[in-house]
């Protein structure tokens, strides 16, 4: 009997803590959704991550309500991000890339993906570009 006691307690306890949880976590909630909400066409089309990683470099991301906390990716020595774009392969981009300092490693213009080194503060211009899909992390390949 004493169990059940316990059990109901401790359900009771968390349940409470749902419905009246910190407000601070729910406003930080709220914040992320709001920071979504806000994304303009060019940051929609990156990868939170990096986009997280914009605004930690930024210095904006506590008032975005974004993470802190270091995210890692794949740089070079210039302090460049490794990204897959996803996008038609096109002149125009790969003539931005070369202007925005980016190096590109690879080409699949039958994947529509172009691997490369960018600069963290060029991936918004270069999304703005209306053949660009998406920009992500590339995959990485994964050994047994």
């Amino acid at each position: 009997m004493k169990v059940i006691g316990v059990f109901i307690l401790l359900f009771a306890t968390a349940t409470f803590n749902t419905w009246h949880g910190d407000k601070k976590s729910h406003l930080n909630g709220q914040t992320q959704i709001a920071e979504k909400e806000s994304r303009t066409a060019a940051q929609k089309k990156i990868d939170s991550q990096l986009l997280y990683a914009i605004h930690q470099m930024r210095g904006d991301a506590e008032a975005k309500g974004v993470p802190t906390e270091p995210i890692v990716l794949r740089r070079d020595e210039q302090k460049r991000v490794l990204v897959d774009i996803r996008s038609e392969v096109t002149k125009k981009l790969t003539s931005l890339l070369k202007k925005t300092g980016s190096k590109i490693v690879s080409v699949t213009s039958k994947d529509h993906s172009v691997i490369a080194y960018v600069p963290l503060n060029q991936l918004e211009r270069i999304a703005e570009l209306k053949e660009v899909q998406f920009i992500s992390q590339p995959a990485e390949a994964i050994t047994n």
